[in-house]
């Protein structure tokens, strides 16, 4: 890809507008529906009524800057392309975090015209590691799953492994199980501010809807976990709650999934409220998992490091995903120096989607790290949490 040097105004833009202070496989895919593409001219039209940011739970986003950033390195995107940067801060007094999100035309929040395939799996075990710490198990814990067929023995550790780096989905299907449908759905997703996910959607195909023929995740077969002298019993279990998501599928945004990697890199800075439930062990076992070598789905790793003179050394932690022609990614990039960001795209049609779109994206941050004498890459403005109050008529 041949590099046009980004017009300095533009690049100002990016660092220059606030943010708000934090608020808050088996290899293949199972065969599933996906959205129908929505046509490019209702997107265009889409585009008009835009507003130019929106509130998030960690950041106040700003849709068109990022387009424009794109545009002016001779952009072109792919067929519904969506995408989310999110510049890090850690030079607050506090330590903590402050971020900048910037996405494409507002598809950070997209939440029922794209599929999110295997991205997804990482909430499905930060989830089962929350209710497997609540019920005081380690990673080590023995799982024994008590299905009519035959009992299945494996650890929560290997669950995690296999559902974050081969991507297994029986693996990911497991660790709902053990949380439960509607135990996840209702309490979990809510109370970690992810209000625009819901899980209906099987991955291995294990248990098919008789309505639908579907694969669902209703149903948890009854479960014992075993550590020393610790044991915990716990019976089978039928979800009956009603969640919205269309064609009986998995839901979540861009945005979502930026911030549940987010909170797993920097747990240790953010404040009590916004970690995650997890030990430290579990902690590192995502931690672990995120970066950890995989067989494939590096269509935005490799294109984020491309677009670096030094790409090789970037540390990231990332899951992606694929199916139904929709590839997708978030991750968490930080740059030799230090310098942070995180990153969540989709793209359609095939694997390849977001090759060229990563490219972009990864010189566009190597443009921002390299200009360091610009005060707002050192300072960040939050957005003001509540409305001012009006002046008092004297």
């Amino acid at each position: 890809m041949t590099r046009k040097p980004l017009p300095r105004i533009l690049l100002a833009t990016l660092v220059l507008l606030p943010c708000s202070a934090m608020g808050r496989l088996p290899l293949v895919e199972a065969s599933v529906d996906s959205p129908p593409p929505v046509p490019a001219r209702v997107e265009r039209e889409g585009r008009r009524h835009l507003p130019p940011h929106y509130p998030a739970g960690y950041c106040q986003v700003e849709t068109r800057t990022l387009p424009r950033l794109l545009e002016a390195q001779g952009f072109v995107p792919p067929e519904q392309f969506k995408a989310l940067v999110v510049v890090v801060d850690r030079k607050s007094r506090r330590g903590t975090p402050r971020y900048r999100c910037y996405d494409y035309y507002g598809s950070g929040n997209h939440r029922e015209d794209w599929w999110p395939a295997s991205s997804i799996k990482v909430f499905a075990a930060v989830a089962a590691l929350e209710q497997a710490n609540a019920w005081g198990f380690s990673p080590a814990a023995k799982v024994e799953f008590h299905d009519r067929s035959r009992n299945r023995v494996t650890t929560l550790a290997d669950l995690v492994e296999k559902a974050l780096i081969p991507s297994d989905n029986l693996a990911y299907d497991r660790l709902i199980e053990i949380v439960g449908f509607d135990e996840l759905n209702r309490r979990f997703f809510p109370t970690h501010g992810f209000h625009r996910s819901v899980f209906l959607r099987s991955y291995s195909g294990r248990k098919i809807d008789r309505e639908t023929g579907l694969g669902t995740l209703r149903d948890s077969p009854a479960i014992t976990l075993t550590e020393g002298q610790r044991v915990r019993q716990v019976r089978a279990r039928r979800g009956v709650g009603d969640y919205p998501c269309p064609y009986q599928g998995n839901c979540t945004t861009l945005l979502e999934l930026a911030d549940v990697i987010r909170r797993i890199v920097h747990h240790d800075l953010l404040p009590r409220p916004q970690r995650l439930r997890v030990s430290p062990a579990q902690l590192e076992l995502l931690r672990a998992s995120l970066a950890a070598e995989r067989p494939r789905g590096l269509g935005v790793v490799n294109g984020l490091r491309a677009g670096f003179p030094r790409g090789d050394e970037l540390e990231i932690h990332h899951k992606p995903g694929f199916a139904n022609d929709w590839f997708s990614d978030a991750a968490h990039v930080r740059a030799p120096d230090g310098r942070e960001w995180l990153v969540a795209m989709a793209g359609f049609p095939g694997r390849d989607a977001l090759d060229r779109p990563a490219r972009h994206i990864g010189a566009l941050l190597d443009a921002l790290a390299r200009d360091t004498t610009h005060p707002a890459l050192h300072e960040v403005t939050p957005a003001p949490s509540k409305a001012p109050r009006k002046p008092r008529r004297r």
